[in-house]
């Protein structure tokens, strides 16, 4: 369910059955701060995070069941600070027309059958572990009360701090109520007495749900003397006070807040439409916490659902309004639709007064402006200098500066996640500006080089050196003496430095040296190797040089040099034999590597973009960190390659061999392509596949180890015999896919999925999901499916025989039509599974669940084993039910 609130409002539900409907719980909740001039909401993960330890609750805030009466609760500590006498205090508390009161004591102890005098205390909670109980009281056994204890080498038995004043403990015989004022669990028998009774028709019929005779009084968990039976809801806007329970401040007062809680839900009915639905919530419960003046502000609703588990509610949203200021429903269903969208959703998730008014949004990271600090300052100054200096550079040509580059003007933008949404617009359309410019800029260019074909030959040969790498000779002199005076200057400031402070070296100098300068520039080319299949062509590279490089590595070949480091780029290595050559770093972007072979090569870091691979040898040869992409090998032989941390985006294989490669840490192949290549006895492990289209294509015997297929296409594919563990389909078509005798663990066969004519015949499947996938006609035939999830799936005429299914989960599953015949079902959950002319003879059903499962008079139960199985509830709609044998 997926959950649309702002960071102040908490929401949480829970389905449940009554009286034979199902419904869902929805209890929406707030934390106020008390400590300003006014109340405001402050983020209700606090509540968790910080407060419901201390809350003397079992970490229970709620049981998210509509309360029919409205309670008040109360949790923190009594304190003596406001009187002289430190041994007892009384406290009180009143809300409304509510008021109810303690005696809180020091540690007191019963010796020789009296009672010691109270100890002095600063703060005693008020909790039930302080309240009268002890081992063998079942209304409390957390107190104090009862049972002896060792204390100070004297066996005594401890009496409790908290008592009613008018039931004080005078004899150590009593058995008084506890005092309190924090929830009572639910398994309290003052509680649980109102939970019904036990009868076969319930069993038979609602056995999801409570009781047909519960009291909804078990909903309530504030002692009788906190509730108001006469009302529906809290008295909002009536006071309240509460005493001795702050340690400054000995009255604490307030006023309940009348806001009002919205709640809508997205339902889906059983034709697959949704409604936008409003949930009616009451302000149920008020919490106190006078310790740091907060309270909670609960509203409790439901809504009928049709489904047990409310699976059909694929929504929610919670907001708070002020009374006399609603707004409309659809005004809610735009920010669920806009919170909800995938882009841009995240940037919502600060932006809280589209749900909350901004007049009680209370002080938090949210609503403060972002500390900019000196990062901020100092790019601003930068900007400045670097403005004036190309301001300067401008005026110098005769143009006016200040039209090319205007001042900026007005106020500057908020940063704060407030305006997110707004910053990201901004962006959004300062970026489309960007491009439409550059858009228009190339065209000029290309007009302009239409209007003026001819090229200088002299110019075209410089242009052409370029491309290549080459340095002119007066260049590199320049660079050389460039790099001398560099390393001059450094160590003549070194040396200075060594002399006015003593030490070795100077890190503060701000000078490049050689270290820096090489770290640099394998920076650089590293950027240039992962991003190079991105960048369009360059100028093509004349046949001369192709040659010319050609001619290089023979020669290297020859004097036994190795191939590292060089520019290779369009050369002509066709029909070349590189066996075992080690390319590691070099540029062959664009080479022609017809008919080569590099088996055992080092292609390490190897620039292979735009290469032309066709009918090439690369048996055993290294890939890692090497960038394959947009490439388009074909009749490439990549057999026992190794293929390590990869680039592998928008190329295209096709007819290459793959057998026996090995796969790891390959996750760039966006729009990759494979069609009628081998990838049998592959290992792949921690791959991720993204939008990549695999057919005609083996991966028979193939190892799989954390590898993802996401939005992928794969058509007339095998994974007979493969080991696929921890594998992931995601947003993908597998059409005619073969999982014939695969091994698959802890697969996730989910979201989206579009799966047509697949077949796991004699597959072994364990703790895997396939939960909500299509799985249409899919054959399972003497499969085992061990622990597997394929709750509300459709399996419509999908093929079952003789699979060994233990413990695997059919819940909602759409299996009508299907085949289970002679199928071992032992453990499985069909709960409310849809088995209309499912085929189920012989079938093996012991200690199944088989509860609300719709037959029908074409369902075939003839021969199933039902021993241990559970039958009930019957479902409904029902025209044929479940009938065990005698014999079982």
């Amino acid at each position: 369910m997926r959950t649309v609130k702002p960071l102040r409002v908490g929401v949480l539900t829970r389905p449940y059955g009554y009286l034979e409907q199902s419904r869902l719980g929805v209890m929406a909740y707030t934390l106020i701060d008390f400590n300003g001039p006014e109340p405001r909401l402050v983020p209700e993960a606090e509540i968790t995070t910080h407060l419901l330890p201390t809350m003397d609750c079992h970490g229970i805030l709620d049981l998210i069941l509509p309360k029919t009466r409205p309670e008040f609760l109360v949790s923190g500590a009594a304190y003596t600070a406001h009187q002289q006498n430190k041994t007892q205090c009384a406290v009180r508390v009143k809300v409304a027309d509510k008021e109810k009161s303690l005696l809180v004591f020091g540690d007191r102890y019963w010796l020789d059958h009296r009672i010691s005098d109270p100890q002095p205390f600063e703060q005693m909670p008020i909790v039930w572990a302080n309240a009268f109980g002890g081992a063998g009281f079942d209304e409390n056994p957390e107190g104090k009360g009862i049972g002896r204890q060792l204390i100070n080498g004297v066996w005594t038995t401890p009496l409790p701090n908290i008592e009613i004043p008018t039931a004080q403990i005078s004899s150590i015989n009593q058995r008084p109520k506890p005092a309190g004022f924090s929830p009572v669990m639910i398994n309290r028998p003052r509680r649980y007495k109102h939970v019904g009774n036990f009868s076969d028709i319930w069993m038979k019929t609602d056995i999801a749900g409570f009781f047909p005779d519960m009291n909804t009084r078990l909903f309530s968990a504030a002692e009788a003397d906190q509730r108001w039976t006469d009302k529906e809801s809290l008295p909002v806007g009536c006071a309240f006070s509460v005493w001795n329970m702050h340690p400054e401040q000995p009255c604490w007062t307030g006023t309940i807040p009348n806001w009002i809680a919205r709640c809508f839900v997205t339902r889906q009915n059983r034709q697959g439409s949704e409604a936008f639905l409003e949930v009616d919530l009451k302000p149920t419960t008020i919490w106190l916490l006078p310790g740091i003046k907060h309270a909670i502000m609960m509203y409790h609703g439901s809504v009928a659902v049709a489904q047990t588990y409310a699976e059909d509610v694929l929504a929610i949203v919670a907001a708070i309004e002020l009374p006399g200021q609603p707004r409309e429903k659809a005004w809610y269903k735009e920010i669920f639709e806009r919170r909800s969208d995938l882009e841009t959703g995240a940037l919502y998730a600060l932006r809280d007064k589209d749900l909350v008014p901004k007049s009680i949004i209370g002080d938090w990271h949210d609503t403060r402006p972002v500390d900019t600090g000196l990062l901020l300052e100092n790019a601003g100054k930068r900007e400045q200098r670097i403005r004036a200096e190309m301001g300067s550079k401008i005026s110098g040509t005769g143009l006016d500066s200040r039209k090319i580059m205007p001042e900026f003007t007005g106020p500057q933008f908020p940063i704060s996640g407030e305006y997110l949404p707004e910053l990201h617009d901004r962006m959004q359309r300062l970026q489309h500006a960007s491009e439409q410019q550059i858009g228009e800029e190339k065209e000029r260019i290309k007009k302009a080089l239409a209007e003026n074909p001819d090229t200088d030959p002299v110019l075209f040969e410089k242009m052409q050196d370029v491309v290549d790498g080459k340095i002119p000779d007066s260049a590199a002199e320049d660079l050389k003496q460039a790099m001398q005076r560099l390393e001059q200057l450094q160590a003549d400031m070194e040396r200075q430095w060594q002399e006015e402070h003593q030490t070795d070296r100077i890190g503060a100098a701000g000078l490049p040296d050689r270290e820096q300068i090489h770290q640099t520039m394998q920076q650089m080319k590293k950027i240039n190797l992962y991003s190079a299949h991105f960048l369009p062509q360059g100028i093509a590279v004349s046949q001369h040089i192709c040659n010319q490089k050609r001619d290089l590595v023979l020669e290297r070949l020859r004097r036994g040099m190795d191939l590292r480091e060089l520019d290779l780029s369009g050369a002509n290595l066709t029909g070349l034999t590189l066996t075992a050559a080690d390319l590691t770093g070099s540029d062959m972007s664009g080479a022609n590597l017809t008919d080569a072979t590099l088996d055992g090569a080092n292609c390490s870091r190897v620039l292979l973009t735009r290469s032309k691979i066709e009918n090439t040898s690369l048996r055993n040869a290294l890939f890692r960190e090497t960038n394959l992409g947009a490439t388009s090998p074909s009749r490439a032989d990549f057999t026992g390659a190794q293929l390590s941390a990869m680039v592998l985006q928008h190329s295209t294989f096709s007819n290459c061999n793959f057998e026996n490669s090995s796969w790891d840490e390959v996750v760039q192949t966006t729009s990759a392509a494979f069609s009628n290549c081998r990838f049998d006895s592959a290992t792949v492990n921690k791959t991720i596949f993204t939008e990549c289209r695999f057919a005609n294509s083996s991966f028979a015997r193939g190892k799989f180890s954390q590898v993802a297929f996401q939005v992928n296409t794969l058509e007339n594919i095998t994974f007979e015999n493969a080991a696929l563990i921890s594998i992931t389909f995601v947003a993908s078509t597998l059409r005619n896919v073969n999982f014939m005798h695969a091994r698959i663990e802890g697969a996730s066969f989910t979201y989206k999925l579009n799966i047509d004519t697949c077949s796991f015949q004699g597959a072994k499947i364990k703790n895997s999901s396939f939960n909500r996938t299509v799985l249409n006609t899919v054959d399972f035939s003497d499969a085992v499916m061990l622990h597997c999830d394929l709750s509300a799936a459709t399996l419509h005429g999908a093929n079952f025989a003789a699979v060994k299914a233990t413990g695997s989960i059919f819940r909602r599953t759409d299996l009508r039509l299907a085949r289970f015949v002679a199928a071992d079902l032992t453990g499985c959950n069909f709960q409310q599974a849809d088995m209309r002319g499912t085929d189920l003879r012989r079938a093996n059903l012991c200690t199944a669940d088989v509860s609300e499962t719709w037959l029908d008079d074409t369902s075939h139960t003839q021969g199933a084993f039902l021993k241990y199985t559970k039958l009930y509830p019957l479902r409904k709609q029902a025209t044929h039910f479940w009938e065990p044998s005698d014999e079982q």
